[in-house]
């Protein structure tokens, strides 16, 4: 036997008694965690939060789309109901054509629109003849769609 035998021997004692200890803390620790992790909510999700928001702005546009379909069915009722008093008020004179109401007014002859000749004078004085409708309506597009400068 060698005289440097109970050194080593006690040294691997002492080397098995410390990974014992931290096998004792670790296991201490994980069971630590796992309850604390049982009893906890679960973490937010990240990915969640977008998501629900979206869901929200969805539900508030569906709800707004409801009220507009409802404003438009009551006003479409009203029209029906305007429209109807109208054609029972034009029965009832077609009936009897000598009666008009106080209220009635003549409609007015449509007058056709034309332009004005100092606008399609030239600057020797001469008319000239005024462009096509679309063309006007081409060039008002233009001038809109160009930015200023």
């Amino acid at each position: 036997m060698n005289p440097a035998t109970p050194i080593i021997v006690l040294e691997g004692l002492i080397g098995l008694g410390v990974v014992v200890l931290l096998y004792v803390l670790h296991q201490r620790e994980m069971r630590a965690l796992r309850r604390a992790k049982e009893s906890a909510e679960p973490p937010e999700n990240p990915l969640a939060r977008p998501r629900d928001a979206a869901q929200a702005k969805l539900q508030e546009m569906n709800q707004e789309i409801a009220g507009r379909r409802e404003a438009l069915a009551a006003f479409e009722a009203q029209e029906a109901a305007k429209a109807q008093a109208q054609a029972e008020h034009a029965a009832a004179n077609a009936r009897n054509p000598n009666t008009q109401s106080p209220n009635a007014t003549p409609p007015a002859p449509a007058q056709p629109v034309m332009a004005s000749e100092e606008a399609l004078a030239d600057e020797t004085g001469s008319a000239k003849e005024a462009p096509p409708a679309d063309l006007l309506q081409a060039k008002t597009e233009e001038s809109a769609e160009a930015p200023p400068r």
